[in-house]
């Protein structure tokens, strides 16, 4: 659990550094530049498009794992758009948990018995 929550924070971490370093420097204009990329059919685009559909499954899967609760629904916006920063803030948070492990991780704990 060690290693997976090193990871995670690693992810995070870098990913923050990044998008704090990027957002001096350019401002916030993500989302669309992140859509008309994928519009614009090229690589870059591609490479959203495949992203999003990952921003997509996990977000189904948190759904999933939390049985579709009217929070989890609440929150599926931020994981839909959130990325990185979200879904590992969401795993460190759960890997820290009273009896933490993978199976519950990504089960939840209803499946995970």
């Amino acid at each position: 659990m060690i290693l997976f929550r090193i990871l995670v924070a690693a992810l995070l971490t870098t990913l923050l550094i990044y998008t704090g370093l990027l957002l001096a420097d350019r401002g916030f204009d993500g989302i669309e530049t992140f859509f008309s990329d994928i519009f614009a059919m090229n690589w870059q685009g591609q490479f959203n498009l495949d992203f999003f559909g990952f921003l997509i499954l996990g977000t189904a899967w948190m759904l999933w794992r939390n049985n579709f609760k009217p929070w989890a629904l609440a929150i599926s916006p931020l994981f839909l758009f959130g990325g990185i920063p979200v879904i590992t803030t969401y795993l460190l948070i759960l890997s820290v948990q009273p009896m933490a492990n993978m199976n519950r991780i990504l089960l939840g704990p209803s499946r995970a018995r």
